[in-house]
């Protein structure tokens, strides 16, 4: 035996920054490359908890600004009016709907039994 290393001796890796990405299957390929079918495993059900119990993360959105010609309107009080130019004039109108008084009543008991209908 010479002092060269044994072919089926492991290799230190260096360590690699994990990059967990966006998709839970991506997470779950990484983990079970890097740690075997069992980190795959674990991986996958810790994942799993993680959205039963926090729910799906929302995502975020960019916000979209637009200038406007105009300053807003109120349509609950003026209701929307929009003007088409195709080939004839076509003027569309929907008037504000009239104020209700807001409903009160409990729909529900507190056993949490529907109320017949009356």
């Amino acid at each position: 035996m010479s002092g060269a290393p044994d072919d089926h001796e492991p290799q230190a890796a260096e360590a690699e920054p994990f990059d967990a990405g966006d998709d839970l299957a991506d997470r779950v390929r990484h983990a079970r490359q890097r740690h075997g079918l069992a980190g795959g495993i674990l991986a996958s059900a810790m994942l799993g908890i993680d959205q039963a119990v926090n729910g799906r993360k929302p995502r975020e959105e960019a916000p979209i600004v637009v200038d406007a010609n105009s300053d807003p309107t109120d349509i609950d009080t003026d209701g929307i009016s929009v003007e088409l130019d195709d080939h004839e004039r076509v003027a569309f109108v929907a008037p504000p709907l009239p104020r209700r008084a807001p409903i009160t009543t409990r729909l529900t008991t507190r056993r949490g039994r529907r109320r017949p209908s009356r």
